[in-house]
């Protein structure tokens, strides 16, 4: 059959088209890209002629290797366009007829006749030249080939090189290998099932001549590649989504089993895949059979008879089997059955094992058993059958078949038979082949962070009888996908099952943690403690749940003992830090930090503890330099530099703390703390693509961490990518977490989208009504909208809830000083309780007046500052006033609006209110000087004032600069 007629073909893939040949390639790309390089360097290049042999059993894909080699061979050829044309010729996979050299060269001109037919023509001369002059033929034959091929190459491609070399005979291998040498422009891509006398004896003439390559069988993940493959080229897309996932897997497990890497093996075996029930199975595995059955007892025909009995001994023996015990069992010596057991390993009929001084031996393919067991009359059942079953079900799924069968009327007789004997060896041996397939592909799932597949492993285990671990790595993968829910369920029963095992006590407790089920949590880790008091996990687990239920006094307790058993286990003093200052013990907790870094002055991990106490204080300035310091002792610590970044980001050094974070990631790049830390400090650089890429990757390794939606909002907002912007920020009402729709809401809020950000903070009203922050943000977000009743309702309910001011205030009192008077908020602020006498809050009160007074200015010019420093004289004390004003002048000087006349006149105001008070008459002044110099050019104005007083213009008024230079130039002349 021609070439390209079929997609898809268990024993003939050279009859395939080059498109299925490519879809159904797996796992020797490598061979592949080496054999047409080497072929397509013989076209191209005179003298540099290359010879390949391909060395694998049959069913390995030896054949479809070569007709996807002839495919891109001719790509190659007609791509690059070489001026001297190569020829090809591809023999066809049996050539039978090749009794003779000339036999064989005929059927290479018939090759080269597909693609040039004048060559039919030539070939009746060789056969009339055979009739006339038969000792001349040959010469014709080499002539016409010679002739046709001229200058170019002749690139043979043939299968079988073993049975056309028997044909070819002594003689005819000679002749040919003179013909290659004297012409020197052939090239050839051979193949063989196995090594023969004619290429490895010294004495014959291709000895040598090839430079072999050994097609090994396919290994699990290749054969798993192949079948996903097969199944896409089929059209089965449902079923290559299930081959991908664990439960796949495991299945095609028992069909690696079964095929042993034989290439043509995965492809009968395919049809199993998608098939469940034992009716399903027990037909095309009967089909499987008639099939494979003609095709091993050929191959054994082939054997000569010593070697043919010991693969029919290895056949009824399902596993793995020493020399000495072969030799016996076949009624041959020692030495004979190692020599033959030699041959058949290099045949590839069978897998030799050396374990020490002895070499154990099983049959390569256990599908070959099907040879001998076809023949078998003394038993009822297929033995490879039932051990398929073995591995395609667990021995529970075979019991439960078999109690069916036998409690309900049928006729299926030959399903019985297998199902009871499968059941029978499970028994006996007490292996669980299935079970065993699914463990391994748990651990891989492990290995890849695959939660997903890995909770779907440990159901399907704990659904076979669950073994504790199976439980605690069934939890473990629920908690790593944020399922708190099943995770909990399953947690508790596998306690009620095995209520001693003080690991999945800790897993329930961690379950019930993620829940917020502090109180429950805490009296199951208080089990496992008893159980287990060795963990150092357990004791520090315990610490956080006391912490989350605000029994501090005994978290300090708890942290103390941790440290007697653990003295090391440095995040034991964060957790003792942390509860001592909830107790208000912040001198104490401070005297553990520096008693600490006493007694470890050099110890990165108590250095990293004293950094984290200053961080979590919003002390950054001493923090940094211990974070520096554990770096300088341990340069490579993630934890180290993840400390020094966070140091940096809160001094505003985000640079250094991109720097890093990026370190971090490059040790860690599944740290989902870290990458978030980046996102934000990417936007602080205004690196806003940089930002994105950084929070996508933190929502890739964590979907549930939804400040990256916030970071993508804020960065595509920067970008002007307006409708993505706020389509990121609206995934956040799909959750329930209040920073993140809290930080949502500011960001729409601030970029305009009124609408958006007050559904994002009533959502987070909803989940946190009792977050300070939420009703902070509440307030900005109303303030914005000019609601201002509503705002300053959120602002109070906010100080209800934090002593601390609020940061909104600074955005209220803008906003609404640009719609009313000064008086108006001067009332307000009066009416809250809100001044600067309250230490906690008084930098946020300054500069929320002085925001004010500077919007109102820009808003309607300096008409109101009067009746607010009538006001504010009685408000606010002297030097609270004179921050307020000196603020407030540094902000206005930029946009002095109004005219000089009313400047002055709100200037008499300013002196009159606040007469008596020497903290504001240096912010008058200056604010006298830059209205004259503003409004009239007035430069001696500015030269009134004293150098120091300058100075504190200077940033905002760049013209001072020259005016400072025209001062010291007089005072240089003057003297």
């Amino acid at each position: 059959m021609k070439p390209g007629l079929v997609r898809s073909s268990r024993y003939s893939p050279g009859n395939m088209d080059r498109e299925s040949l490519e879809a159904l390639f797996v796992g020797r790309e490598s061979v592949m890209a080496d054999a047409v390089n080497r072929l397509s360097h013989s076209a191209a290049h005179k003298g540099e002629k290359h010879y390949l042999l391909l060395v694998g059993p049959r069913g390995s894909g030896k054949t479809h290797f070569v007709a996807l080699a002839y495919h891109r061979i001719r790509a190659r050829f007609d791509l690059e366009q070489l001026q001297k044309k190569p020829r090809i010729a591809f023999l066809n996979e049996e050539e039978w007829g090749v009794a003779s050299y000339l036999d064989f060269l005929v059927r290479i001109l018939r090759a080269l006749a597909t693609e040039s037919p004048v060559l039919l023509q030539k070939i009746e001369e060789i056969y009339a030249k055979f009739v006339s002059a038969p000792h001349n033929a040959e010469e014709l034959a080499e002539r016409v080939i010679s002739d046709h091929v001229g200058e170019g190459t002749l690139v043979l491609i043939c299968e079988n090189l073993n049975d056309l070399f028997d044909g070819l005979g002594e003689e005819g291998q000679k002749r040919w290998r003179a013909f290659v040498q004297e012409t020197g422009n052939w090239a050839i891509l051979a193949t063989t099932p196995r090594l023969f006398p004619a290429v490895t004896q010294q004495q014959n003439p291709f000895y040598g001549f090839f430079a072999i390559r050994e097609l090994k069988g396919l290994s699990y993940e290749t054969a798993h590649a192949l079948l996903v493959k097969k199944a896409l080229h089929d059209g089965q897309e449902t079923l290559a989504r299930f081959l991908v996932t664990p439960i796949g897997r495991a299945r095609i497990r028992a069909v690696h089993h079964l095929a042993a890497g034989n290439h043509r093996a995965y492809v009968i075996l395919y049809d199993f895949l998608d098939r469940q029930s034992l009716d399903d199975l027990v037909v095309p595995f009967m089909h499987m059979v008639d099939d494979l059955t003609p095709y091993y007892q050929d191959r054994m025909r082939q054997l000569p008879p010593a070697q043919r009995k010991i693969v029919e001994f290895l056949c009824q023996t399902p596993k793995p089997i020493a020399v000495k015990q072969v030799a016996s069992s076949c009624l041959m010596s020692q030495q004979t059955a190692a020599k033959q057991l030699l041959e058949l390993g290099h045949a590839g009929f069978i897998r030799r094992i050396p374990i020490g001084r002895q070499t154990f031996c099983e049959l390569a393919e256990p599908l070959m058993r099907i040879c001998i067991e076809v023949k078998d009359n003394r038993t009822e059942h297929f033995r490879l059958f039932v051990e398929f079953l073995r591995h395609w079900f667990s021995s529970r799924e075979i019991e439960q078949r078999v109690t069916v069968l036998e409690t309900t009327q049928h006729s299926h007789v030959l399903d019985t038979v297998h199902l009871k004997e499968a059941l029978r060896c499970s028994r006996s041996d007490a292996t669980e082949p299935f079970v065993a397939a699914l463990r391994r592909e748990g651990l891989l799932c492990l290995e890849k962070k695959d939660y997903r597949g890995l909770a779907a492993i440990q159901e399907k285990l704990v659904g076979e009888g669950g073994q504790a671990a199976d439980y605690h790595w069934y939890v473990f993968a629920l908690n790593e996908l944020r399922d708190t829910g099943a995770a909990t369920g399953v947690a508790a029963e596998a306690v009620e099952k095995y209520p001693d095992d003080h690991r999945l006590l800790f897993d329930f407790a961690e379950a019930l943690f993620a829940e917020k089920k502090y109180g429950q949590a805490a009296h199951n880790l208080e089990r496992a403690i008893a159980l287990d008091p060795s963990e150092a996990i357990y004791h520090c687990m315990y610490v956080s749940m006391l912490l989350r239920l605000k029994r501090y006094e005994d978290a300090v307790g708890a942290a103390r003992h941790s440290l007697t058993l653990h003295p090391t286990h440095w995040h034991s003093y964060d957790q003792m830090s942390e509860a001592l200052i909830k107790l208000n013990r912040k001198q104490e907790a401070e005297r553990e930090i520096t008693s600490l870094l006493e007694r470890e002055p050099n110890t990165v991990g108590a250095i990293l503890c004293a950094a984290h106490y200053y961080l979590s204080q919003q002390d950054a300035e001493r923090a940094l330099p211990l974070a520096a310091r554990a770096v300088e002792l341990e340069p490579k610590n993630a934890d180290a530099r993840f400390a020094r970044g966070g140091a940096h980001f809160d001094v505003g050094a985000f640079q250094a703390a991109s720097e890093d974070f990026r370190f971090v990631i490059s040790i860690n790049p599944l740290s989902v703390g870290t990458h978030c830390r980046l996102s934000d400090t990417l936007i602080h650089l205004e690196d806003y693509t940089g930002a994105i890429l950084a929070a996508e990757q933190l929502l890739k390794l964590d979907p549930m961490h939804v400040h990256g939606y916030v970071v993508i909002g804020h960065a595509m907002l920067a970008l002007n990518r307006t409708e993505e912007a706020f389509a990121a920020l609206g995934k956040l009402l799909a959750y329930k977490n209040v920073a993140a729709l809290r930080d949502g809401a500011d960001i729409a809020s601030l970029y305009g989208n009124s609408e958006l950000a007050m559904k994002l903070i009533l959502k987070a009203e909803e989940a946190g009504p009792s977050n300070a922050d939420v009703w902070d943000v509440q307030a900005a977000v109303f303030a914005r909208r000019g609601e201002f009743d509503q705002a300053w309702q959120a602002l109070e309910t906010a100080m209800g809830l934090n002593s601390a001011l609020p940061k909104s205030l600074r955005e209220l009192l803008r906003r609404e000083a640009a719609v009313a008077p000064l008086s108006g908020v001067v009332s307000r602020l009066r009416k809250a309780g809100i001044t600067p006498e309250r230490p906690e809050i008084r930098r946020s009160v300054v500069e929320g007046i002085a925001a004010a007074m500077t919007e109102s200015v820009a808003r309607y010019g300096p008409v109101y500052l009067g009746p607010w420093a009538t006001d504010s004289r009685e408000l606010y004390e002297p030097t609270a006033l004179g921050e307020i004003l000196t603020l407030f002048v540094i902000n206005v000087v930029k946009n002095l609006r109004g005219s000089i006349e009313e400047w002055e006149f709100a200037l008499t105001g300013l002196r009159d209110s606040l007469a008596g008070i020497k903290e504001c008459v240096i912010p008058i002044s200056l604010l006298a000087a830059a209205a004259r110099f503003d409004k009239l050019q007035d430069r001696k104005a500015l030269l009134q004032l004293p150098l120091e007083q300058r100075q504190l213009l200077q940033d905002v008024l760049p013209s001072l600069a020259e005016i400072d230079g025209i001062a010291a130039t007089s005072r240089a002349t003057a003297t």
